[in-house]
């Protein structure tokens, strides 16, 4: 389990819990020793032997040292667990933006937020503070029985024989708790799920009047969540009990043999006093283990799931990478392009080829699910194809370093959102650089410099969760204007006015006029007139392209695009 983690760990980390392990191990075997020179101690005290003073000193020393590395070490797990935890926490952030952006869906995101606060904390303190409590219950008592040896081989025996039926017995009883672990966290994230779409829909389900069934999913997943917990709890209680017994009866048999030594006078009373202490001792680290493999085990489904997030490709970085062309307009080719999302038994896009000039203004149009989307997001290498190339400018994308790409390739998609800060902050993600005057200016050019006259704080503007305070309109504003900042080679527009007011759909259709001819337009759309001044008009259909050419071209046809035009 832990290996599985440090495998994906920077070295910082790894080492913390490297040190860990070292200082869980020492503490464990100078507890043993103590432990183990209880019994000679007492026996001679209890004899009143001369030798009785040495023992206790060997005793009061061994004591010091070991509460002298038991303080020592909780303070450096202490600092080790926290500076692991941020640890953990910076490498999922960085992997995050490695990802491909189609993985990311309600599911993962759901997963990823339990990695990053509850996730990271069970693969970081639970593991590194439960460490010394596990080499406690097997160290500790293996020292013990060495020292028990010299005194009674039946008792050593005994010792020797619990151990491994106790792990026997923690195993099978713990083997159902893993079983109930797994299908309460998928319960969880299933919750986590729905609660967040839940939330999101909630406009939708009311203005629908539909509320009842958006509320049904989320019941549905929290009945689920509940059925699971509680079958864990009872799961859990009844391996507790039973772990429990089986310690129980180990000091009890220990106690049967002492007992039948100090009857048949094979033995010493004070010697047999000194051992069933020590037995006593010899337990107690081992019935703690059950408790600390609980959380074990449950930091051992996260660490899974943080093995599995962290190990996800990335998308790969160019060998050689490659510079795009410094021009302010740039083409994109796509040669022979075939795409299939993960789990799907269609492909999305089937050998699409396309040439697009720069300086042009192309439409991508076709029924819901034809691929328009997908297209445009392997332009900005969301994902790679699994046949065939996209290129910018005469260059693959794949040997374009990611950030350039973004810098050259400017997009306004469907589901972009505004983070809570304000307008200029919103603006200035594109180019931090930016002037107040080139703010200004593309602002006049998109229109939200109307928005920013009627606001009490102007650029200073707090937009809210997801641009909350500001309507549809106004937040397409300042998506065009971030583009317009950003003077990309290509400007990619997915459904841009499909959820306009007509207001706000010719204030985009005057930006894009503006735009044309200087950058190249690439433009999914809905609604047929917005695109009837392109120069180009893809039709997609099942994710394969049917026809191209102009709007004029197209509409005199009795093909697809014509039969569009008709039903608007």
């Amino acid at each position: 389990m832990i290996n599985d983690l440090l495998s994906v760990l920077d070295e910082k980390t790894v080492a913390n819990y490297r040190d860990q392990i070292v200082r869980a191990v020492v503490y464990a075997l100078l507890e043993g020793v103590t432990v183990g020179l209880t019994l000679p101690t007492l026996a001679a005290v209890l004899r009143g032997s001369p030798s009785a003073i040495r023992w206790l000193l060997a005793l009061a020393i061994a004591t010091a040292i070991t509460l002298i590395v038991n303080a020592w070490a909780t303070r450096k797990a202490t600092r080790a667990t926290f500076d692991a935890m941020a640890g953990v926490q910076e490498l999922e952030i960085a992997h995050i933006r490695e990802v491909p952006l189609d993985w990311f869906s309600p599911r993962h995101n759901a997963e990823l937020i339990s990695l990053l606060w509850p996730g990271a904390i069970s693969t970081t303190r639970n593991v590194l503070l439960n460490l010394g409590a596990l080499a406690r219950g097997v160290l500790t008592p293996a020292v013990v029985l060495v020292f028990a040896g010299f005194t009674s081989a039946w008792a050593a025996l005994i010792m020797l024989v619990a151990a491994p039926l106790l792990y026997g017995v923690y195993r099978v009883t713990t083997r159902r708790l893993e079983q109930g672990e797994r299908a309460d966290h998928a319960a969880n994230v299933e919750a986590t799920a729905r609660i967040i779409e839940y939330a999101d829909s909630q406009p939708t389900l009311r203005t629908a009047h539909r509320d009842t069934v958006g509320k049904k999913l989320l019941m549905d997943a929290l009945d689920d969540l509940d059925s699971t917990s509680r079958a864990g709890v009872t799961a859990e209680i009844t391996a507790r009990a039973a772990f429990g017994t089986a310690v129980q009866l180990t000091v009890a048999v220990l106690v049967a043999v002492i007992a039948s030594q100090l009857l048949g006078g094979s033995a010493d009373l004070i010697v047999l006093i000194a051992l069933l202490t020590m037995a006593l001792r010899f337990t107690e680290p081992i019935d703690t283990v059950a408790s600390t493999a609980r959380m074990l085990r449950a930091s051992r489904s996260t660490i899974r799931r943080t093995v599995e997030f962290l190990s996800t490709a990335p998308l790969p970085a160019p060998a050689v990478a490659k510079a795009l062309p410094e021009q302010e307009a740039l083409g994109v080719r796509l040669d022979a392009v075939t795409f299939r999302y993960a789990g799907a038994d269609e492909p999305a896009l089937h050998n699409i080829s396309l040439d697009i000039p720069e300086r042009s203004t192309v439409a991508i149009v076709g029924a819901s699910g034809a691929g328009k989307s997908t297209l445009l997001r392997l332009i900005l290498r969301f994902a790679d194809p699994a046949e065939g190339s996209v290129q910018v400018g005469g260059i693959d994308v794949r040997d374009v370093p990611f950030e350039q790409l973004c810098t050259r390739v400017g997009s306004v998609l469907a589901e972009t959102v505004l983070l809570d800060r304000t307008i200029a902050d919103n603006v200035r993600l594109a180019n931090p650089s930016a002037s107040d005057a080139e703010l200004a200016a593309a602002a006049r050019l998109s229109g939200l410099d109307e928005v920013i006259r009627r606001l009490p704080e102007g650029w200073d503007t707090v937009v809210g969760a997801h641009g909350a305070r500001l309507s549809g309109g106004e937040q397409q504003r300042v998506h065009l204007t971030r583009i317009a900042v950003q003077q990309p080679a290509v400007v990619i527009l997915d459904e841009a006015t499909s959820a306009l007011d007509p207001i706000s759909e010719s204030v985009v259709q005057r930006w894009l006029a503006e735009m044309s001819g200087q950058r190249t337009l690439i433009i999914a759309a809905h609604r047929l007139h917005t695109i009837m001044s392109a120069d180009q008009v893809i039709v997609l259909s099942e994710g394969t392209v049917v026809e191209a050419g102009s709007p004029q071209e197209l509409a005199g046809l009795d093909g697809v695009f014509a039969r569009m035009l008709s039903a608007r």
